[in-house]
């Protein structure tokens, strides 16, 4: 009995080793497929949101040189003191919308 129980502490210890070797590499492949998908989430979401950024900023430009376009054309119409011309700035303004 006494050379049996002597055997199997060495067994047991190895599969101990074993044990906890395959559950450490277990967990750093679980850590590592994680992180990089995480990272590479994170990329196509920081893409995704350039994207909207630059659209949203042609927007903005678009609308802000719209903007002063009828600022100006309102300060014009204002200064006018002819009805034919008032009434032919008009009618190309309702054309060029």
């Amino acid at each position: 009995m006494k050379s049996k129980s002597k055997s199997s502490i060495p067994r047991q210890l190895m599969l101990l080793f074993f044990t906890s070797t395959s559950v450490t590499l277990a967990t750093a492949c679980l850590y590592f497929f994680t992180g990089n998908k995480m990272l590479t989430d994170t990329a196509t979401q920081t893409s995704d949101l350039a994207a909207r950024l630059t659209h949203s900023y042609d927007l903005q430009t678009r609308v802000s040189g719209d903007l002063m376009e009828h600022q100006q054309f309102t300060q014009e119409f204002f200064r006018l003191t002819d009805t034919n011309l008032v009434h032919r700035l008009v009618r190309q303004r309702s054309e060029h919308q």
